[in-house]
């Protein structure tokens, strides 16, 4: 069933590419620019840098740093610290690739949880794009920050962080195996070997060859869907022209199709429609807080290890609707205009 609806899919857009030339190649080029002007600039340096300082053990010191946070309180393994400090400073889809780097032993066999923790639209995004530009209220950038990362994180700790007897993670297990093997055995517990030494240029080519491969990756994903935006704006403006009486509801429903599909271009819609500060900010936080599709499979493509990608799309609406809520009823409070 799921193959034969990726099998239609692609014949639909390529029955769009062949009618609706125009539309296609708008829809495609308008991805292919926000991935070079807005994605590319931010995210390349960061895959970049997070694989440097991986590579260069780095981020172990953040890891033991970060360690009474991530194993006693958040119940993951010491690895994850900086998985998750650099997902909070650099946004999707950067977390995805580090988990994916992760040793097997490290990964979690239910990835939704750190995956929530740790993938959200970057501070730059919410502060520069988001709060600046599509709401023109940068003082209201605290309250995307509150309601964006708190929903997300929330929501994880709330109902996917694991028991308590699994909160050590594999590395203290491991700890714990070895002492109770030293005790029983009458020679030493064997150390790991070292890890084999990389010259930094080798370590620099590597890490540009893989940093080059997934910001490519990301391109695809959006160009993808900026067409899927562009095919769902071409079908509701066709129904719009044949029920006039039906084209705000339509107009309404493009714009949340549209802001699901792609955070960038649906929040880019609400200004080009002219929505109320009152429903603009609601909309920001769902858009932002969901990350859109296009952010779903960014993360998808660039981490090989399976996880559910369905129940992880209905998590992210939920906490998406959370966070949307909460910013009304914040609003509505404290009277924002």
């Amino acid at each position: 069933m799921k193959r034969q609806l990726i099998l239609y899919g692609i014949v639909f857009f390529l029955a769009f590419c062949l009618f609706c030339p125009v539309e296609f190649s708008a829809g495609a080029s308008y991805g292919l620019r926000l991935w070079y002007q807005a994605l590319l600039p931010v995210l390349l340096p960061f895959f970049l840098l997070t694989g440097l300082l991986r590579g260069m053990g780095c981020t172990d010191r953040l890891n033991r740093l970060l360690e009474p946070v991530t194993v006693r309180f958040l119940r993951l393994p010491a690895s994850y610290g900086s998985i998750l400090f650099f997902g909070l400073v650099s946004g999707l889809p950067v977390s995805a690739g580090m988990i994916n780097r992760l040793p097997a032993e490290d990964k979690q066999r239910n990835l939704l949880y750190p995956l929530l923790l740790a993938s959200h639209v970057s501070p730059g995004f919410l502060t520069g794009y988001l709060g600046a530009y599509i709401l023109a209220a940068p003082h209201l950038s605290p309250l995307l920050f509150l309601t964006v990362y708190g929903g997300n994180i929330l929501a994880a700790l709330l109902f996917l962080r694991p028991a308590a007897h699994a909160a050590s993670g594999s590395t203290l297990i491991t700890e714990q195996a070895h002492r109770i093997h030293a005790s029983y055995a009458p020679h030493p517990v064997p150390t790991p070997a070292p890890k084999p030494y990389r010259s930094f240029s080798v370590l620099f080519s590597e890490t540009i060859q893989s940093s080059v491969l997934s910001i490519v990756t990301v391109g695809v994903n959006v160009m993808l869907f900026s067409v899927a935006t562009a095919l769902c704006s071409t079908i509701f403006g066709f129904l719009a022209i044949c029920l006039p009486t039906a084209k705000p509801a339509l107009s309404g429903i493009t714009l949340l199709i549209s802001g699901l599909l792609e955070v960038t271009s649906g929040c880019d819609t609400l200004v080009t429609m002219n929505v109320p500060l009152l429903p603009r900010l609601s909309l920001v936080t769902l858009f932002a807080s969901f990350g859109g599709l296009s952010g779903i499979f960014q993360i998808r493509s660039i981490l090989k290890a399976p996880f559910p990608l369905g129940r992880f799309i209905k998590i992210k609406i939920s906490t998406a609707l959370l966070s949307a809520g909460t910013m009304l009823i914040l609003q509505i409070l404290f009277s924002i205009k």
